[in-house]
C-alpha cells in the first residue's frame, strides 16, 4: 500500500511506503491473520486465589490478539485471565505461586511484549 504526498506533483520522491502493521500480522502464526484466534481456552476455576497480577502488554491490536494471550496464560496450571487490546492488559488470578517469569514467557513466545507487572 502506498501512500501519496499531493504537495510535491512534479517529484516521484513525494511517494512514500505506508508503515506495515504488527509482524504478527504477516507471520500466518496468529488469529490476526487467520491462524486460529476462534479457537478459546476457558479459564480455569480457582478454588484460592492467591494473587491476581495485571500485565501490562504492547503489541495487542485486535480481539484475536487478546484471544491468543489468554489462551496461552489460561493454557498454563493455576491460572485465570482476562486480556483487553484496547487497554493493553490481562488481568491475571493465579491459584498458586506462578513465578512472573513464566506469565512473560507464555505471552512473549507469541511476539507481544510484557512491559511490566503489577500486583493488585
Amino acid at each position: 500500500m502506498w501512500n501519496i504526498d499531493h504537495s510535491d506533483r512534479g517529484s516521484i520522491t513525494g511517494i512514500q511506503k505506508a508503515s506495515p502493521p504488527p509482524p504478527q500480522h504477516f507471520k500466518g502464526e496468529g488469529g490476526c491473520c487467520g491462524g486460529g484466534g476462534d479457537v478459546k481456552i476457558k479459564p480455569k476455576h480457582l478454588d484460592t486465589i492467591v494473587a491476581t497480577k495485571k500485565l501490562h502488554i504492547e503489541g495487542m491490536s485486535c480481539v484475536n490478539c487478546q484471544n491468543r494471550i489468554e489462551n496461552a496464560l489460561n493454557g498454563m496450571a493455576q491460572v485465570n485471565a482476562k486480556a483487553s487490546f484496547k487497554k493493553g492488559e490481562a488481568i491475571v488470578k493465579l491459584g498458586a505461586d506462578v513465578p512472573e517469569e513464566e506469565l512473560c514467557e507464555a505471552v512473549e513466545k507469541l511476539g507481544y511484549k510484557v512491559t511490566s507487572i503489577e500486583l493488585m
